[in-house]
């Protein structure tokens, strides 16, 4: 038995179960008569046959029939297929395909047939479609009449068929927010699919400014620079040209003209933003960089502030207050203004404090800055009943009962040590947080005192110092040079001295401050060569000169 009566065989013994739920028939649901009746007059016939598109972008096979019916015969059926081109033919005569078949009335019909996209993965293009009128349904079926047409349908590559019925089946909102869902996880995957999809939105409606925003943003975080900026410029400018007065698209467009540094251009966009909305949050947030990035501290700060003033959105905007609640407590941190940094770090812990550590930020704030232990304790604890991920809460809780500790006694005193070995196990890790704050190194000198070895490593093969070094966290460097940290302490899987880190990072106000803290690079070395032979190789003039040697005579 061919391929394709075998196929059909099976199709129709499935067929005849569920003949009124088929998907693809758009034949009326008419009864089928159970009385044998005589054969109409006339003959059996196909005729019409078209392939052609509707107005949803969908291919649709029409056709009438005539069919006289025959006494006591088994039922008959219009069964549809087509050729596919690029795949291998059984035979001349039968085309291939996944078909469609439908039962057929008595009489005269006219049917429409939406065509389903193949199986196939490779298949895409359609050379012939053929309509076939059978009676029977098994292996003695026999053909009364076919008829043929050539017909040309380029059907899309599977997955970009996929993506269109996805389209086809969401409202324009809904597949815009889908899209922000995907940009806002910034994966590479994310932002492709996000970008497909768009592009598919916009290729069946060509007017949605919306989808150029996004489009906007997805190639700036895809390619960030001048390049991405530029795409994202054109983009907004169609947004534009469709509606106006957006207000998303002129917020995103002042936000593009500050990183090109056209800040006149983008004052103008923040303020055609601020007519058209101005409780837009992103608005009040990048017209605040803008004057950030002029130096303009205090007007870049008051902007901020009309968006952290917002009640919190809990929504997508509500990225937009937290970036200008960052951008804030950087400032007040510049400014060195700790009673301001409380404020803020107390009203962002009050709105956001169940969410993504902010209240555990601000227990880091009363540790480091503050040096309020108690207060400190009360906000971590509540840390680690919320969102917070269980190591930064539990750490920061830690550190708390080590800086009460330190101001303890009797009792009381065990007892803190005991809670912030619980949170925070003693190591590498925990005399680096340390010594990051005079408020706590005080914690790191009593338990090198204690024991404690203030070099150890830790399973990372580092130690407190490297880590301060890594980070060019030089403050933290001084205070653990000071309890004894040693800069020639072999660390990494490197199997380096410690003092080297700077080197190779050309990190040159470490290599100084070492210096400073008596560090001889002239008698340090690395697998034979020493650090002097290491910056002639390299050609680095700045690095020998931090070094403390000549350079190269020339």
């Amino acid at each position: 038995m061919s391929l394709f009566k075998s196929s059909v065989t099976v199709l129709l013994a499935l067929l005849i179960c569920t003949f009124e739920q088929m998907a693809f028939s758009q034949v009326p649901n008419v009864p089928i008569s159970q009385t044998v009746e005589s054969p109409l007059p006339g003959e059996n016939s196909i005729t019409g046959l078209e392939v052609h598109k509707n107005n949803e972008d969908r291919w649709i096979v029409s056709c009438d029939y005539f069919f006289k019916g025959d006494d006591g015969g088994p039922k008959a059926f219009l069964y549809i297929n087509w050729a596919i081109d690029g795949l291998p033919k059984t035979s001349t005569s039968e085309p291939r395909g996944d078909g469609l078949v439908v039962m057929v009335l008595r009489g005269a019909h006219h049917i429409s047939l939406e065509l389903p996209r193949p199986l196939y993965s490779g298949a895409v293009t359609t050379k012939l479609v053929v309509a076939k009128l059978v009676q029977g349904f098994n292996q003695n079926q026999k053909t009364l009449l076919s008829q043929t047409i050539s017909k040309e349908v380029a059907w899309p590559d599977a997955e970009t068929w996929a993506a269109d019925e996805e389209i086809k089946s969401r409202t324009v909102d809904q597949v815009l927010q889908h899209a922000v869902e995907l940009i806002d996880q910034s994966t590479s995957t994310a932002l492709f699919d996000a970008k497909r999809l768009l592009e598919r939105l916009l290729r069946k409606n060509p007017r949605v400014d919306a989808a150029y925003i996004e489009l906007a943003r997805i190639a700036m975080k895809g390619n960030w620079g001048p390049e991405g900026l530029h795409q994202a410029e054109v983009l907004l400018s169609s947004a534009l040209q469709i509606q106006p007065g957006s207000a998303n698209a002129l917020i995103l467009q002042g936000y593009v003209y500050t990183h090109q540094g056209r800040f006149k251009e983008a004052e103008r966009a923040f303020q055609d933003a601020s007519k058209a909305n101005p409780t837009n949050l992103w608005l009040w947030t990048n017209w605040g960089e803008l004057f950030e990035k002029q130096g303009q501290i205090d007007t870049a700060m008051s902007k901020y502030r009309v968006a952290i003033d917002h009640a919190p959105t809990r929504n997508t905007y509500d990225r937009a207050r937290i970036d200008a609640f960052a951008r804030l407590l950087f400032l007040l941190g510049k400014k060195r203004d700790l009673d301001g940094l409380d404020a803020l770090y107390k009203a962002r812990a009050a709105d956001y404090g169940g969410s993504d550590c902010y209240g555990a930020a601000y227990a880091r704030f009363k540790i480091q800055k503050r040096g309020d232990a108690m207060g400190a304790i009360a906000l971590a604890k509540e840390s680690t009943q919320s969102n917070c991920s269980e190591a930064n809460g539990k750490e920061t809780l830690g550190l708390a009962y080590y800086l009460a500790w330190t101001s303890s006694s009797g009792t009381e005193k065990s007892d803190f040590l005991n809670q912030a070995r619980i949170y925070y196990p003693a190591g590498a890790g925990l005399l680096y947080e340390l010594a990051r704050s005079e408020h706590t190194v005080n914690a790191a000198k009593q338990l090198v005192g204690a024991g404690e070895s203030i070099d150890q490593i830790d399973n990372r093969q580092l130690n407190a110092l490297s880590y301060a070094l890594n980070d060019r966290d030089y403050d933290s460097v001084k205070r653990l040079l000071r309890l004894g940290a040693r800069p020639e302490k072999i660390v990494s899987q490197a199997a380096i001295p410690v003092a080297l880190i700077p080197v190779f990072a050309n990190d040159y106000e470490g290599i100084k401050l070492l210096r400073q803290n008596g560090v001889d690079y002239s008698k340090i070395s690395f697998q034979g060569t020493s650090v002097l032979e290491y910056a002639k190789r390299i050609g680095d003039k700045k690095l020998t000169e931090a070094l403390n040697f000549k350079g190269p005579s020339t």
